[in-house]
């Protein structure tokens, strides 16, 4: 069990204070890292000092704590703000419960190899992890990757049933338990004497290391009748912080610390990618034999890894977790890709103009300018964008060329954001305001507006309404709490919009959590007297019970209104793990059709939604069918569309052929 902890020099972080961005950080990594992880500090380091802050990486000692001492260390220092955490440090005393997701992935047999294992990382179970560090105070920056623990053996190791009555030393926890359970019978030694006792039989069988680590301590020398068992578990790791500590930078530190763990994260992985690729080959130059657990026969392991996982602890929990791994696992086999290149829309630079409440940190980059506090001092802010089309760009995805602040200029408060609206804004234009959902910065939802503008075809204005969203993975509590916070300045948008007469004929596309908001907007609408032209829900993250009643209760202030549900929707997954809840935009099995708007289940051909959220707006089927009804304002039967029945309620599907 490995804890690396990171310091920050001389910094407390406290929304009472100036959020800033640290000048040093301190990293404090073992004494003898194995090859991915020297990478991924090494790489860390290099993205940081382009960024103007030094990482002083400080090798140390292991240090072994518990989930529990964590949050409360990290808080109680001004020096220590981040650590390099091994998951097993989640799963020591009575909190092990609490870390499901955490620890499933870590099973033996349940990730085949490191391809599947960074999917899986980059999935709903990504999220889910990071929820649960959440909960304990802890933001999670980035999975740390390390290579996969292996067996060797001095013997010819095929299968499972080859382990059957081999003297197996060096394994802990579910590896030793799973060994047991394969007729093996697991023996403890000295890593110092493993050499030695697997040359004079005291032990057939080693476990706990890499394959790096069996070669460097020189077991790949002594070839004879030796199998190498590759992937047989994958320790977790991750680079947290303190929510508190996180919360308190500026949006740019947030930013270049992310976009650092991110490149260093990459850089590790690719060092993993190489080494699985080529350790097969290596292997069997050397003379020995190579097995893999993700290759057919070794089932058996699996079986009993499951037996041994559902045998303890929060069983119900459990099952949940390892039926997500399951499902996130089908979903990795059967991805396709499902990019196209975008046609050419013309040179004209279309308006993207934005309204937010995030607080403004006035910096000159518009990517770090808005942040994720929120106080009294937060107030409604309005600009224009501007960026230069990317035709290059492929279909879905969010818009990745430089984006700033057109002339510099910033409009504040309900007047300001009027009149900016109004000047902006043609008398013939009608609006399509876009609101994101959660874990989106304010960069993120730019970008990711500015795509669906191109790929819908919409040649009226956008206009992205970006709130408080932490922009990370884990924070979904925190921006459940941040729509309450928006309400009062949803209120004054729409009185900007009332105020620039612009209420009479406006689309709107909610996505995800944003629905809450877009709610809001609505039954200030209502209360105006006015109507939406079109509202269109992407996934919406919504109890069923309150989305009937929002309906029954605002359904006249919309025109055209239309649902898009997903079963496979990561997001609401994560959102069902935590509300206890089915959101009414999970499609599928989940279904919920309900009256007064139109529904259309997307799950046919938007199957990867644990592995992507926005499906929405990065499948090209669905993207066709919203374009339609934003631009020609179709009704479902209207479209090419398959009609179905629920409950005896009529719903829509996009056929996949």
């Amino acid at each position: 069990m490995l804890t690396i902890l990171v310091s920050l020099v001389g910094y407390e972080a406290s929304w009472s204070q100036e959020p800033e961005t640290p000048a040093v950080i301190v990293v404090l990594t073992p004494s003898f890292p194995d090859k991915a992880t020297q990478t991924f500090i090494e790489a860390f380091e290099q993205k940081l000092d382009e960024a103007g802050i030094t990482l002083k990486s400080l090798p140390s000692d292991t240090l072994v704590r518990r989930i529990a001492d964590i949050p409360d260390f990290l808080k109680s220092t001004d020096t220590v703000s981040m650590a390099f955490m091994s998951a097993e440090a989640l799963l020591q005393g009575d909190n092990a419960d609490d870390f499901t997701f955490s620890a499933v992935t870590q099973q033996p047999g349940f990730v085949d190899d490191v391809v599947q294992n960074f999917a899986i990382q980059d999935s709903v179970i990504g999220d889910l992890v990071a929820n649960e560090l959440s909960a304990y105070g802890l933001e999670l920056i980035s999975f740390w990757s390390r290579p996969p623990e292996t067996l060797w053996a001095n013997a010819s190791i095929s299968t499972p049933s080859d382990l059957e009555g081999k003297k197996v030393a060096q394994l802990q926890g579910a590896t030793a338990e799973v060994m047991r359970g394969l007729g093996a019978t697991p023996v403890q030694l000295p890593s110092a004497e493993l050499y030695v006792a697997l040359e004079a039989g005291v032990a057939d069988v080693a476990g706990g290391f890499s394959s790096e680590q069996w070669e460097t301590l020189g077991f790949f020398d002594s070839r004879t009748n030796a199998t190498l068992v590759n992937n047989v578990s994958h320790e977790q790791g991750y680079l947290v912080a303190s929510e508190q500590w996180w919360i308190g930078l500026s949006q740019a530190g947030r930013n270049d610390i992310a976009s650092a763990a991110k490149f260093a994260n990459e850089a590790a992985r690719e060092v993993l990618l190489i080494e699985e690729a080529q350790r097969e080959q290596k292997t069997l130059e050397l003379g020995i034999k190579y097995t893999s657990i993700s290759d057919s026969g070794w089932g058996a392991l699996r079986s009993v890894s499951e037996q041994n996982w559902l045998s303890k602890g929060n069983i119900d929990a459990k099952k949940v977790s390892l039926e997500t791994l399951d499902s996130v696992r089908e979903e990795i086999r059967l991805q396709r890709e499902r990019e196209s290149t975008l046609e050419r829309r013309g040179d004209v630079e279309p308006l993207v103009l934005f309204a937010t409440n995030r607080n403004d940190e006035k910096t000159a980059n518009l990517v770090d300018r808005f942040g994720i506090a929120k106080t009294s001092g937060n107030q409604l802010t309005c600009g224009v964008i501007s960026f230069k089309p990317n035709h290059a760009r492929k279909i879905g995805k969010p818009f990745d060329g430089p984006i700033s602040l057109k002339d510099d200029q910033i409009w504040s408060g309900t007047d300001g954001c009027a009149d900016l609206l109004r000047t902006s804004i043609e008398p013939n234009k009608h609006p399509t305001i876009f609101f994101h959902g959660y874990s989106n910065t304010f960069d993120d939802a730019v970008r990711r507006g500015i795509g669906i503008k191109r790929d819908f075809g919409i040649t009226d204005p956008i206009l992205v309404w970006s709130w408080p969203s932490k922009g990370t993975s884990g924070g979904y509590v925190f921006d459940l709490n941040s729509v309450s916070f928006s309400e009062k300045y949803i209120s004054q948008f729409v009185d900007s919009l009332k105020r620039a007469d612009l209420l009479d004929d406006v689309t709107i596309i909610a996505h995800s959590m944003g629905s809450k908001m877009a709610a809001q907007l609505l039954e200030k609408v209502r209360l105006e007297n006015k109507k939406v032209s079109n509202l269109v829900f992407v996934a919406p993250d919504f109890p069923p019970s309150l989305f009937q009643q929002f309906l029954a209760d605002n359904g006249d202030a919309i025109q055209l209104r239309t649902l898009y549900a997903n079963q496979h929707d990561r997001a609401l997954w994560l959102s069902e793990s935590i509300n206890g809840e089915t959101p009414i935009g999970r499609g599928g099995k989940h279904l919920r059709v309900v009256d007064d708007i139109e529904t259309v289940d997307v799950s046919k051909v938007a199957s990867a939604g644990l592995i992507n959220h926005a499906h929405g707006f990065d499948v090209p089927k669905v993207i066709t069918d919203v374009s339609v009804l934003i631009l020609e304002r179709k009704t479902a039967s209207q479209r090419d569309l398959e009609q179905m029945i629920a409950d005896g309620k009529p719903y829509w599907s996009i056929p996949p052929n």
